[in-house]
């Protein structure tokens, strides 16, 4: 059963998650809400004037009276650079699809990425989701990564199932992620980063520290029949003849993921 709290603030290291108000709408227009790149594949048109971002912000603010009502602006050092949100929720399957923009000048610099994250891990731990999904078009890879460093899953296309802004008919790429799905990833990955350690004659502890050449990027790995999500970094960064130590956690792995 899920457990309504509405658009509560959040902050990561870099980003505050805070509700909009009618005063962003400049920003919002400047931002991404008039870039054609951005709302290249999204449902509604580049806005041509400030006053429609207002109009539209004076909708999202009256909606947040809604304890079901998910809708998340992004900042960055002090300025509004996107939305986040959960628009569309399925009360008896306890399912929600989120949904992102972010300013242009901010794409590749891992802040959707962070963004999400928060999200899925508000909606799982204080609200109760058991399935997060998030869908793209097949022309916009970019979105998928983002939605796979965070542990989403692939899980098939749907065919001219969404028709964008321009009014052509997209493949959508369905996501999809559980609440389970995390513990058995993080199980995972820790013991991988323990062999890491092991093989560089580093004193192994119980907080791993994750490098730059470490970062899990969410892999398919059939590990004896089993799905583990495994960092392909880590995989490249053990050198040749340490690889024995990998193959012996091989079945500590397939436990874990049982």
């Amino acid at each position: 059963m899920l457990t309504h709290k509405g658009t509560k603030e959040l902050t990561t290291k870099r980003l505050k998650l805070r509700r909009f108000t009618v005063d962003d709408a400049q920003d919002m227009f400047n931002n991404w809400a008039s870039d054609a790149e951005v709302t290249k594949f999204v449902s509604w048109l580049p806005h041509s004037t400030p006053d429609l971002t207002r109009e539209l912000l004076g909708k999202w603010v009256e909606e947040y009276e809604k304890p079901d009502y998910y809708s998340w602006a992004i900042e960055y050092n002090g300025r509004l650079i996107g939305s986040i949100g959960a628009p569309s929720i399925t009360e008896r399957d306890e399912r929600t699809e989120i949904g992102y923009c972010i300013a242009r000048d901010c794409w590749n610099k891992g802040i959707t990425t962070e963004a999400l994250e928060a999200v899925c891990n508000y909606l799982f731990d204080e609200v109760g989701f058991n399935r997060l999904e998030i869908r793209h078009a097949t022309e916009n890879p970019a979105s998928g990564k983002v939605a796979q460093k965070c542990g989403f899953i692939p899980e098939g296309i749907m065919r001219e199932s969404f028709r964008s802004s321009r009014g052509v008919f997209c493949d959508l790429v369905m996501l999809g992620r559980l609440k389970s799905d995390r513990n058995r990833a993080d199980a995972a990955n820790h013991i991988l980063l323990w062999a890491v350690d092991c093989t560089q004659n580093k004193k192994p502890t119980p907080e791993t520290k994750i490098g730059s050449r470490l970062e899990l990027y969410p892999m398919l790995y059939d590990c004896s029949g089993l799905f583990a999500r495994i960092s392909f970094d880590t995989f490249f960064f053990i050198r040749v003849n340490a690889l024995s130590t990998v193959f012996v956690l091989l079945p500590m792995l397939s436990a874990i993921c049982a």
